[in-house]
């Protein structure tokens, strides 16, 4: 059986320009000048559209929050064409839903703008910063601390910058995107016969960069910093209100499969690697210590996966990276049912019992072993 999964990877935005002409050259905000509206929509409404509801960690945080408990934070500044003045302070609009949301400003026309859009959750009926400090675009920095960083999937968030010339009339579709690359770290052996199950877990990176905010005005990952071994941060497994596993599609369709560790790692469109410890815990006692120092790539809007047998000695450990973020729409293909794996399709490891999930051309799986 064939399963089919749409991957949010951006929101469109429309710009559209209309009114007259105005006396003034300077550009800037002018309330006697040309109304510009801008209008954000979201691909897919209330998941309606979607071949497969529920929570996967494939995918993001407007498919895994719970829309009961957070909101959507739309922000758009304006500024001038060198991005060096802001010209209009943030417009903020809040909504509970996928539906469209318009921002009009009055500006001088036959100048060109910079636009900035910032879009993050915050928490239901409010307005106010949740995971981001969003005072200044240049430098929109991460709020949490280390025990709320990881497995919270209301940290996903998007931005969008571009100058546009704005005449009489203008119009084009444009994109959103994350600022995140995504991590997520997957275990083949959940419930193992005769193993302490993790229920909270450390992570430390080290020997590599790491981003703690975006200049959403130049798209750059800024705050770069060497990662210290020593900054630990720490998370429980994931589980829904009834203390059942959180996620339930791709690979934790199967009982043995199990996402432990989910992160959203600011940084570039370059591709990095990173590295980092993860010890895996049961209350305060430790279950096991996993160490990747081989090269783990992450890339702005790209979903990197770990996999593997975490939990017991021995087995392969795949890391692959998906493109799985960046264009609107990505339709992929799963060629196995995890009910109904049999050692005889190619998806199927017998000597490591791991799963390897080939999609279509979208999705360039890039293995690398452990």
């Amino acid at each position: 059986m064939k399963k089919s999964y749409y991957f949010l990877a951006g929101m469109a935005l429309l710009g559209l320009m209309t009114g007259c002409s105005n006396e003034l050259d300077e550009p800037g905000a002018n309330p006697n000048g040309d109304a510009v509206r801008i209008m954000f929509e979201a691909p897919e409404a209330l998941q309606v559209t979607r071949a497969v509801t529920g929570t996967n960690s494939a995918q993001g945080g407007l498919t895994n929050v719970d829309w009961s408990k957070y909101d959507l934070r739309y922000q758009v500044a304006v500024y001038s064409e060198d991005g060096a003045t802001l010209l209009v302070a943030p417009q903020t609009q809040v909504v509970d839903t996928y539906g469209p949301v318009s921002f009009e400003f009055r500006l001088t026309p036959n100048n060109t703008y910079k636009f900035v859009a910032w879009a993050d959750f915050v928490k239901q009926g409010e307005t106010s910063d949740l995971h981001y400090n969003t005072s200044d675009f240049t430098d929109i920095s991460i709020k949490d601390g280390l025990d709320a960083q990881l497995n919270d999937e209301s940290r996903d968030a998007y931005f969008f910058m571009k100058n546009i010339s704005v005449t009489q009339t203008f119009g084009e579709a444009m994109t959103l995107k994350r600022p995140f690359a995504k991590l997520r770290v997957i275990t083949t052996d959940w419930a193992s016969e005769g193993m302490e199950m993790p229920d909270n877990f450390k992570v430390a990176y080290h020997d590599c960069v790491r981003f703690s905010a975006l200049n959403a005005v130049t798209g750059e990952a800024v705050g770069s910093a060497d990662a210290e071994s020593s900054k630990v941060y720490t998370a429980s497994i994931m589980q829904d209100e009834t203390g059942d596993k959180f996620y339930e599609g791709g690979y934790d369709a199967t009982a043995n499969n199990r996402t432990l560790v989910v992160d959203y790692l600011i940084t570039g469109d370059e591709q990095r690697a990173i590295h980092f410890s993860l010890e895996m815990l049961k209350g305060t006692a430790s279950v096991v210590t996993k160490d990747f120092t081989t090269n783990i790539p992450v890339q702005r809007n790209y979903l990197t996966t770990i996999l593997g047998n975490l939990l017991t000695v021995g087995g392969t450990i795949d890391v692959d990276i998906q493109e799985g973020f960046k264009n609107e729409w990505i339709e992929g293909e799963e060629w196995w049912n995890p009910e109904e794996i049999t050692p005889s399709q190619p998806a199927y490891d017998e000597q490591t019992n791991t799963y390897s999930v080939y999609t279509r051309e979208e999705f360039a799986w890039l293995p690398t072993h452990i």
